[in-house]
């Protein structure tokens, strides 16, 4: 049937090595300093609720920092802080995809 065949060695070139693009990772925000209470994933209307109760524990003066998901927690949060008085120092995406946020709220009296 046949003829035989003849196989020869291939010499491989090695395929030449392109390093991948390094993107520089976004600064994270700088620290306030604060304590962070961690509400990422609380649904409306506990996300406030358990801030203000973590507000009633603290002194007057003292700084909480928040963080929140995007959407109603973010709209609603510090609507209603300063509804209650309280200062809302920064408000600020924690990544630029921006679906969490933090929030910096110093206590006042009252």
């Amino acid at each position: 049937m046949g003829k035989d065949l003849k196989l020869s060695a291939v010499k491989e070139e090695p395929l030449p090595v392109v390093p991948a693009p390094v993107e520089p990772k976004p600064a994270a925000p700088a620290p306030t300093g604060a304590p962070v209470y961690d509400l990422r994933g609380v649904a409306c209307p506990m996300n406030y609720v358990k801030t203000k109760l973590k507000l009633e524990m603290m002194d007057a003066g003292e700084k909480l920092e928040v963080w929140l998901d995007a959407g109603e927690p973010i709209k609603n949060v510090p609507m209603s802080l300063k509804n209650d008085g309280h200062k809302l120092l920064i408000q600020e995406a924690l990544e630029p995809e921006a679906t969490h946020y933090r929030i910096l709220v110093e206590k006042v009296e009252g």
